[in-house]
């Protein structure tokens, strides 16, 4: 099989009523060469048999099926059978609409000093019953440059991680996903961050993020405010630390 530019990783469990609309918005993508793999985590419903029918008429589709392990061990599977230079996530209830992988990948291939690029999400799901959510896409999409994003790092995650495109070297040098009673995603971004990863962001539409009540940070306590504070906590500390060394150094 060759190599394409991108891999697109989409852990998907019990995502029967969704997956199909999901893998047809990367099907449509104006950036046409991409390999889909789609990490089937031991669903119970028919989402690896809709996607296997998927694929079977596009051979840029390749259904992985793997036991019931959660989210964390299905993205790092997917992540790690890829070939590809550039892996985008992509979740099994979401859309990216047509140019989200030529816009994102144009802003990457130009800016040697970002690692990952972001874009700008429509938040898809009913903003009274979730204004929590809604409030929360509003405000990762008011945060634009990497400068902002960077700053930013340390109230929420500025860059939603469905809507990540990034370089594959960034797996080899600073690690995937790490299990544990945290958001998988906020810490991993933090501690690439916290490594020099650069973070740039487009400045279009390019994600339908759908909040149905299965999501997991609705239901999951790693998800939870608690969480989030202990997350975060070791890689302020050591933001603090370094900004302290910064300013000594300006009076030496």
């Amino acid at each position: 099989m060759r190599t394409h530019t991108i891999t697109v990783v989409m852990p998907c469990y019990n995502a029967e009523k969704t997956v199909t609309r999901a893998v047809n918005s990367i099907q449509t993508q104006t950036l046409r060469d991409w390999h889909l793999l789609v990490v089937d985590d031991g669903s119970a419903d028919n989402s690896a048999k809709l996607v296997q029918a998927l694929a079977e008429n596009d051979e840029r589709i390749t259904l992985v099926r793997t036991r019931h392990a959660g989210v964390v061990s299905a993205a790092n599977h997917g992540m790690a059978l890829a070939q590809s230079p550039f892996i985008a996530r992509m979740d099994a209830d979401d859309v990216s609409l047509p140019c989200r992988l030529e816009k994102q990948l144009a802003m990457l291939t130009a800016h040697r000093e970002l690692g990952i690029v972001s874009c700008l999400a429509e938040f898809a799901g009913d903003a009274e019953t979730a204004a929590g959510y809604a409030h929360h896409v509003a405000w990762a999409n008011s945060c634009l440059t990497p400068e902002e994003i960077a700053l930013n790092r340390f109230v929420d995650l500025p860059a939603p991680n469905p809507t990540w495109l990034f370089r594959r070297k960034l797996l080899e040098n600073h690690g995937a996903f790490r299990h544990g009673s945290f958001p998988e995603d906020y810490e991993l971004f933090l501690r690439w961050l916290s490594m020099g990863v650069g973070v740039g962001k487009v400045k279009l539409p390019l994600y339908q993020w759908y909040d149905p009540p299965t999501r997991l940070s609705r239901n999951d306590p790693r998800y939870d405010m608690h969480a989030f504070h202990q997350c975060k906590a070791p890689y302020l500390a050591k933001a603090i630390a370094a900004s302290g060394r910064a300013d000594r150094e300006l009076w030496i």
